[in-house]
């Protein structure tokens, strides 16, 4: 449910909410162990941090999880790679 309202805040521009949501949902995903949750709402965060001019928090990023989920590490390295192309870090 936090995931769902963090991406319709930065759909809706509201890029402060969804941060905060996404601080919120990644310490409890992280107090109950859900590693995939926690990769979900750091690239939200990830997102929100670019839209607000945060460059390097922009970059903090999980490793892909391991093959169980491939759709988030494929976001996870697809941010990874507009982050990259955008600062001409590549």
């Amino acid at each position: 449910m936090a995931l769902t309202a963090a991406i319709e805040a930065y759909k809706h521009g509201d890029w402060a909410e969804a941060t905060r949501i996404c601080e919120e949902g990644i310490q409890t995903a992280e107090s109950a162990g859900d590693e995939l949750q926690v990769c979900r709402f750091r690239l939200i965060l990830s997102q929100c941090n670019w839209a607000q001019g945060r460059i390097r928090e922009a970059f903090i990023l999980p490793a892909p999880p391991e093959a169980r989920d491939l759709e988030i590490a494929a976001k996870i390295r697809n941010q990874k790679g507009f982050l990259l192309a955008q600062t001409g870090k590549f």
